[in-house]
């Protein structure tokens, strides 16, 4: 480990060969000569020369919840987990690394694809540089975002110019992450095969750059925001934490979702200064009214390559949604509580419609709710059952604690239409009122 850093309560789930430490006498291979490896087989056989198309090394270990969460639809084996408490002395904390695996090339842009992460308190933080994509073989490539990739593929005939027997590899990647002073945080390191148990991958984390350093924080004051669609612009706030004493920089640039530059909103991209002392800048984005009315739309907004004494915090993006002012308000009679329990996020809520509904035409593509102070409250999207007369939704997670009394508006998107065929509106906007039964 390196300065600033306290570790504690250290934990490895693996065999005796699926991690150690190694030191090089060749820094140019990995791109650093000692730190440690993390292998979803063997580590021995990392060694080069590459001298053949695929190595394998089973374990018989399980895989990891947390990956497997990476890889939707599919579950991983062979996990080799790395992980232990940290209490850092300043307020942002990084370490290099490197990762490596003998699927590539041969099984880039499959599912067959080995996956491992960086896992802080829970969320995952090995991502490609200036965005919040997961670092992965089918993400890394000679195909996509190739200037941090190295391919040392075996092909029978031109000798591989690294001395590993890993087809591919990353260059050297920087985990950076903002974290609370004198607080217990907790860092998982797991690698694990995915989608069957054969060809390793490993990942090196270089020794002695595990530290915490004093950084200003650069993010989004919102992770998601809203415009309404005749307002003409969206006015996005970005916020410096820290101790905002020297100059700083930022670049943005916006990436369409399912609003489409430039009917819907004008592309932008420039960069942000904060001068010494500013904690706050804002990005304006225009909005276009197409008179048109529709769904609910959404944009992004991103921040990279930030200069100066600073570092992206958290919130990298920003979803910006645009409210379609064409739209009309759909009815609803009110929202009871169906079941009782203990916990309030296990309650199913029931929205009755005083029109009949077409089940098969109410999806959920995008759905939020807003407060009587019109603030969005819950990010992630709930499960929702629909009926012809009802809507039930699970207020699962922890997303929101709906209050007995209080009114909000249900947004449901794309067209809603009745079992007759009539739309109830282009974009359904529905004011309900918790009714508790107790």
């Amino acid at each position: 480990m390196g300065e600033g850093v306290q570790i504690s309560n250290v934990k490895y789930t693996g065999t005796n060969v699926s991690a150690g430490t190694f030191t090089a006498t060749d820094s140019s291979i990995i791109g650093f000569n000692e730190g440690v490896i993390l292998s979803s087989g063997n580590i021995r056989l990392v060694d080069g020369p590459n001298v053949s198309p695929g190595i394998t090394h089973v374990n018989g270990l399980q895989g990891d919840e947390h990956l497997d969460l990476l890889i939707p639809g599919y579950e991983t084996e062979d996990a080799t987990i790395l992980e232990f408490d940290f209490i850092p002395s300043k307020n942002t904390f990084s370490f290099d690394y490197v990762f490596s695996s003998d699927e590539y090339n041969e099984f880039v842009n499959s599912r067959f694809n080995d996956v491992f992460g960086f896992f802080l308190n829970g969320k995952n933080i090995a991502l490609i540089p200036n965005t919040d994509i997961p670092v992965a073989i089918n993400n890394v490539n000679n195909g996509m975002n190739s200037q941090y990739y190295r391919d040392n593929e075996y092909d029978y005939v031109n000798d591989p110019q690294i001395m590993t027997e890993m087809d591919g590899l990353t260059t050297v990647l920087t985990v950076t992450a903002a974290v609370q002073v004198g607080q217990k945080h907790t860092i998982r390191m797991s690698i694990a095969d995915a989608g069957d148990n054969i060809l390793d991958s490993n990942v090196f984390i270089k020794g002695s750059s595990f530290t915490s350093v004093e950084s200003d924080v650069i993010q989004f004051s919102q992770a998601t925001q809203q415009v309404n669609e005749n307002d003409g612009t969206a006015t996005i706030t970005v916020t410096r934490s820290g101790n905002a004493q020297n100059s700083v920089s930022v670049e943005y640039y916006t990436k369409d979702g399912s609003a489409k530059a430039p009917n819907e909103y004008l592309a932008s991209n420039g960069a942000l200064v904060f001068e010494p002392g500013v904690t706050s800048k804002t990005i304006p984005v225009t909005i276009v009214d197409n008179n048109v009315a529709g769904d609910i739309k959404y944009f992004y907004v991103y921040l990279k390559n930030v200069t100066g004494n600073a570092i992206i915090g958290d919130n990298i993006r920003s979803r910006i949604l645009i409210n379609e002012d064409d739209s009309t308000a759909g009815q609803v009679q009110t929202i009871l509580w169906e079941e009782k329990t203990e916990k309030q996020t296990d309650k199913n809520y029931i929205i009755n419609f005083s029109a009949e509904l077409d089940p098969k035409t109410v999806t959920s593509e995008y759905f939020y709710i807003k407060d009587g102070a019109g603030q969005i409250i819950n990010e992630i999207i709930p499960e929702l059952t629909f009926n012809k007369r009802s809507v039930i939704m699970k207020a699962s997670g922890g997303v929101y604690s709906y209050q007995p009394g209080e009114t909000y508006t249900l947004f449901i998107s794309p067209e809603v239409k009745s079992l007759a065929g009539k739309p109830l509106g282009k974009q359904i906007i529905m004011h309900f009122t918790i009714n508790d039964l107790q």
